[in-house]
């Protein structure tokens, strides 16, 4: 199911610190499924226990590093480094 982003995203900064659920995740990101799976086929590190996902704050923070360093250099987004 493709729901609406969250006009609530973006309130609350991500945290190296803490784990995020990944549904939580997309929510506060404003990311529609779509979004979502460009994140992850894109590199950013998703944990699976048991049925759950989740993603670290500071895998997020490493993620979004590399792509505007990648940017900077004049790369695609959405490409690994």
């Amino acid at each position: 199911m493709n729901s609406p982003p969250d006009r609530t995203a973006g309130l609350a900064p991500i945290r190296a610190d803490e784990i995020y659920a990944w549904s939580l995740f997309k929510r506060r990101m404003g990311l529609c499924q779509k979004s979502a799976r460009a994140l992850v086929t894109g590199g950013l590190r998703q944990v699976v226990a048991g049925k759950r996902r989740f993603v670290l704050g500071a895998d997020v923070l490493e993620f979004f590093r590399r792509l505007a360093e990648g940017q900077d250099r004049g790369e695609e987004a959405g490409t690994n480094a």
